[in-house]
């Protein structure tokens, strides 16, 4: 699986799919509807790192350079260098 937007957004849309399956039913839905919800979850956390990653990078372009900011180095990734 590549981890990209894309990737999590067929993941998401596959999911979908195998859920609107008429034929599950019973214990075979229960076990749809659980897996669903785990997928939704870890989602909903891969987008919100995602977005968080986002911010920090803005931030970074924004400030970068600047001798009297501090850029703390949890928003630095390791391909980022602190100036």
């Amino acid at each position: 699986m590549k981890n990209n937007v894309d990737a999590l957004n067929n993941y998401l849309f596959g999911q979908l799919e195998r859920l609107d399956n008429p034929d599950l039913e019973g214990d075979e839905l229960k076990a749809e509807l659980e897996r669903t919800d785990a997928v939704t979850k870890t989602a909903t956390a891969i987008t919100n790192n995602m977005a968080l990653a986002l911010k920090a990078a803005t931030i970074r372009s924004e400030f970068q350079g600047r001798s009297n900011i501090d850029i703390p180095d949890l928003l630095m990734s390791s391909s980022g260098s602190k100036k």
